[in-house]
């Protein structure tokens, strides 16, 4: 999926909100497909609107679930960094969402 350009945007804490399966953002899955995910938030009446939130809860969630997948074994768990993070807030946001990308001429914000 990675190689066909494909873009994933995660919204961290809306998924146990509105009761998506097992509410893990997939970030491992995205990332093991060849693809940096951006960050999203969604429903901003009900949760945090900010991203340093969202930013805060994948990193959290990613690094439980890192540690959980290697529990029991001699592998090292896979964490993903804050480096890591602040990229899928900014940079891959980006190219999640092209309305999110910087232009040279003002425009009004849409996500």
């Amino acid at each position: 999926m990675g190689e066909t350009g494909t873009t994933v945007a995660l919204a961290p804490t809306s998924d146990a909100q509105i009761g998506l399966e097992t509410a893990i953002p997939a970030v491992d899955e995205a990332l093991s497909a060849g693809i940096r995910p951006g960050l999203s938030i969604d429903v901003e009446v009900a949760l945090a609107g900010d991203m340093f939130t969202q930013m805060r809860a994948l990193h959290a969630i990613q690094r439980m679930r890192a540690v959980n997948a290697a529990y029991g074994t001699d592998r090292r768990p896979q964490r993903i960094t804050t480096h890591d993070v602040l990229d899928f807030a900014t940079t891959s946001l980006t190219s999640t969402c092209p309305l999110c990308a910087p232009r040279s001429t003002p425009r009004a914000r849409t996500c």
